[in-house]
């Protein structure tokens, strides 16, 4: 259910309306503040300081009009400013994971997109405020990884989630994406699945026939699960959650020696 304070988006112009719109199409009962910052487009030519200038002038911005979620719908300014502004403000972190993976192209790694996820993890692993990781579509390989730490991690019922695709899977060890079946079995990547191996804290019901033939209900199921679990960590300090969040990952798997 909506409430009286609006959702707030920024961007270096127009591209984040994507974002907008989709938000407008799940929760239409939502008020929304996006900010297209074409004054200073684009971001990708100024210095780091400057991006994280402008960031934070945004994000304040959108701070002292009440808004209770703030979206950084540009990819520049997260990859330069997403550090500082979540030290600065103190919000709480949100991912939604969807992504087929990460472009596994050597023009991909030649812009670092290798280190770009490893520093990522690391960061989320040191971050002092609470994070919650969310699992809404696909969830497969670096793309997922790279902003799955947190200190829960939730599923939809339907999504999956796993270091590589089945597709990817199949073509690698058999050469072709025909065994795709047999590969998704084999890693154990449904929800259920991932519960049952301790890999994530919780699955959210969805709808009868999924997320998608009802928007608002599946919505609502998110938003609780979210004001809950992070009524919950911030019970803790921000020492003992980072320690928590630290354990939590370094436990997970079977180790011989």
């Amino acid at each position: 259910m909506a409430n009286n304070f609006p959702i707030g988006l920024f961007d270096s112009g127009v591209g984040g309306l994507s974002i907008y719109n989709e938000i407008k199409k799940y929760i239409p009962n939502e008020s929304t503040i996006y900010i297209a910052d074409n004054l200073n487009a684009p971001y990708g030519k100024k210095t780091e300081s400057e991006i994280i200038q402008l960031s934070i002038k945004n994000t304040q911005k959108l701070v002292d009009l009440g808004c209770k979620l703030i979206v950084v719908a540009c990819n520049t300014a997260t990859t330069n400013a997403i550090e500082v502004l979540r030290k600065k403000f103190n919000i709480p972190i949100v991912t939604l994971i969807d992504t087929p993976g990460a472009f596994p192209g050597l023009e991909a790694e030649e812009r670092g997109q290798g280190e770009a996820i490893a520093r990522n993890i690391y960061e989320m692993m040191n971050i002092k405020v609470p994070i919650i990781c969310i699992v809404i579509g696909e969830g497969a390989s670096g793309g997922a990884l790279g902003i799955g730490v947190g200190d829960k991690i939730l599923m939809l019922e339907n999504t999956w989630y796993s270091v590589i695709s089945p597709e990817s899977c199949s073509s690698i060890l058999w050469r072709s994406w025909d065994h795709k079946e047999e590969a998704a079995e084999a890693l154990k990547l449904t929800a259920k699945d991932m519960l049952k191996n301790k890999l994530i804290d919780k699955i959210i019901d969805e709808p009868l026939g999924g997320a998608h033939y009802n928007p608002s209900e599946a919505y609502n199921s998110v938003k609780e699960n979210i004001l809950s679990f992070t009524k919950k960590i911030r019970s803790l300090s921000k020492d003992k959650m980072i320690e928590s969040r630290r354990k939590k990952f370094t436990k997970i798997g079977n180790f011989k020696g």
